[in-house]
């Protein structure tokens, strides 16, 4: 009886300790990672993804021999003693080394962040930050809410930096750097001899060009005890913005997304992206814009962002009279129906350019590869995003000058994209090449050689429209009474169609894809004329429609029956011939499709095994035609 009693009390005694524990505020993912190696990109994404899906983590990631890295950042790599990049921490406890080129590494981190958020803590940590310029001074409180006996517990107070603008790996930009630690890398040790709470002053000055807007304060506490590759765990974590606002109600027009500094077009469709600088909730908001200070929209914005939140917003069309140079500006104004306490950052303006223009229809593009040609690329699209032209073959040609001509056949706005697929561009770490694309007289309108993954470059075409008449038919032959489909293909700024059907029952139309019916047999020619008000092309096709009698009037013409594909992977499609009597055999021999009257041109063999087949067309009683075709999976 003694001892169970014991047992209960040992029991009562571990219950009552675990519930006074606290639930962990932020999981602390530290990474090591190097701009050297593309694997970290995985990684780097993996982390973003973790804040994207509102998982509790606070990520710092320490750069190492690259461009970011810095005294701190070095000091948490000697710390972990890391010899894979990259190599993510979680809760100092769990590591996981490797990354990716191509593929976040989300899933692999999210597993042990679930796995972390279980695990109670015995801690609590709040900081009071205040702020006087680039100054700050934080208090921070520790509480040892079970009066926990740990020993070598180090708090590390880090200051990081997002949305740092340069482009790498699978983001545009980078997030959760290490720019600071305070008071330095080797952190404040934690002591509660003298009771169960502790306080930390600590003072600090951020740089000037450090956007505090997107820099966190990541604190936690961290068992040092251990040496060597043995993980350090981490006992409890928080964060919060390091930016304080300076008024309740404060929106701020932060950046314009479109256009970009050179636009081709006379009407537009902005983005822009707005941001809450102050304490309150921004709920509302009204937005003014103009081009060339002639028309101004208007434009009711509603939305839920809190302090350092923000929006792209994409604006109505707006119309404008294009000039060399041109203004585009917005402005914001009573933000949540009342006065801005800070009308300083209300508004912002942009100047643009307009698009070069090329006079003549064939445009010469030039490219000097670099040492990498497979990775180069580019695309010419229309006004509609339709590619127009590419080229994509300058691989196995290095440090090679090649010409393509390009014929642009209507007037109006297109875009040239230069890619590179590693990110470097082409010029001029390995190898100094470039591109340039001249109209008729050669004389350069753009160029360009150092960007990242792509660059977009807009041009206009002016001048006079080249237009290219040519036209399609769903089905060359048809019998008297039936009707055929035309469908114009051609190439240009179309605005009149004038067709001309010799033997049709209406000769003339005007439309750009009509039906005709024919009533006669015979052969037909087909005329269309095409015009942009200017300009016209013509095109007559002899001979191009083939009307015969009516089904079981007359045999059809063998060398006009078409099937195709040919080989199919099951839909075959049948020209020449309407309503007739389908049979497909085996090659054994046996019947294993059958249509009595085909009212489709097509027939559906997906249900039968690859193979050859013998395909008979019929009228009536009398098998005109047999064909073999090939049926693969």
């Amino acid at each position: 009886m003694k001892q169970f009693f014991t047992l209960f009390i040992l029991l009562f005694g571990f219950t009552l300790t675990h519930a006074q524990l606290i639930p962990r505020d932020k999981i602390i993912v530290e990474g090591t990672v190097g701009f050297w190696t593309t694997y970290c990109a995985g990684a780097t994404l993996g982390a973003d993804e973790l804040i994207e899906n509102d998982y509790d983590v606070a990520v710092i990631l320490n750069h190492f021999q690259d461009s970011l890295a810095n005294v701190y950042s070095n000091a948490r790599v000697a710390f972990y003693q890391t010899t894979v990049y990259p190599t993510m921490y979680i809760d100092g406890l769990t590591s996981i080394p490797g990354g990716s080129s191509t593929n976040s590494l989300f899933p692999e981190y999210e597993e042990k962040v679930i796995q972390r958020m279980s695990i109670p803590s015995a801690y609590d940590i709040d900081i009071d930050l205040q702020k006087n310029g680039l100054n700050y001074s934080a208090e921070i409180t520790i509480d040892n809410v079970v009066a926990a006996a740990e020993e070598n517990l180090v708090f590390y107070f880090v200051i990081t930096e997002s949305r740092l603008p340069v482009s790498w790996g699978l983001a545009d930009e980078q997030n959760h750097i290490n720019r600071l630690m305070v008071p330095d890398q080797n952190g404040t040790i934690v002591d509660f001899e003298g009771g169960l709470q502790q306080t930390i002053n600590l003072n600090f000055s951020v740089e000037p060009f450090w956007e505090t807007d997107y820099c966190e304060i990541v604190a936690f506490i961290q068992d040092t005890a251990s040496e060597g590759f043995t993980p350090r765990e981490v006992k409890q974590g928080t964060k919060m913005v390091l930016a304080i606002p300076d008024h309740d109600i404060d929106a701020e027009a932060r950046w314009i997304l479109y256009p970009d500094t050179v636009y081709c077009g006379d009407t537009l469709e902005p983005v822009v992206y707005i941001r809450n600088k102050g304490a309150e909730t921004l709920n509302s908001l009204d937005i003014t814009y103009t081009v060339n200070d002639d028309t101004i929209l208007y434009y009711d914005w509603t939305g839920d962002l809190d302090f350092t939140e923000g929006e792209e917003v994409y604006l109505p069309k707006i119309g404008f009279e294009q000039l060399d140079i041109n203004e585009f500006r917005y402005k914001l104004s009573n933000p949540n129906g009342v006065t801005d306490q800070n009308p300083d950052n209300d508004s912002l303006q942009l100047i643009f350019h307009k698009a070069p223009q090329y006079d003549s229809a064939e445009i010469y593009v030039k490219i000097k590869t670099d040492d990498f040609p497979e990775e180069t690329f580019y695309r010419i699209y229309n006004d509609e995003g339709e590619i127009v032209f590419s080229n994509s073959n300058f691989d196995p040609y290095p440090n090679t000058i090649l010409i393509d001509t390009v014929t642009l056949h209507g007037t109006g706005c297109y875009t040239f994209v230069i890619y590179d697929t590693f990110g470097d561009g082409m010029c001029c770490e390995y190898g100094e090449g470039y591109y340039e694309v001249w109209n008729k007289d050669y004389s350069v309108y753009i160029t360009g050689s150092e960007f990242e993954f792509e660059e977009a470059r807009p041009i206009e075409r002016i001048g006079e429209n080249i237009l290219i008449c040519d036209f399609l038919v769903d089905d060359t032959f048809t019998i008297q009474g039936d009707s055929v489909f035309f469908t114009d293909e051609s190439l240009g700024t179309v605005s009149e169609w004038q067709w001309n059907f010799y033997g049709g029952q209406a000769v003339d139309s005007t439309v750009e894809n009509p039906i005709v019916f024919y009533s006669d047999t015979g052969y037909y020619d087909v005329t269309l004329i095409i015009s942009d008000g200017i300009t016209s092309d013509t095109l007559t096709k002899e001979d191009y429609i083939f009307v015969d009698f009516g089904v079981g009037q007359k045999d059809l013409r063998e060398d006009r029956v078409v099937l195709y594909p040919n080989p199919t992977t099951g839909k075959l499609f049948v020209s020449g011939v309407k309503n007739a009597r389908i049979e497909v055999y085996s090659i054994m021999g046996r019947k294993v499709y059958a249509d009595a009257r085909m009212e489709n041109n097509f027939i559906d063999l997906s249900g039968l095994k690859a193979g050859i087949y013998f395909v008979k067309i019929g009228l009536d009683d009398q098998t005109v035609i047999s064909k073999k075709i090939s049926l693969f999976r």
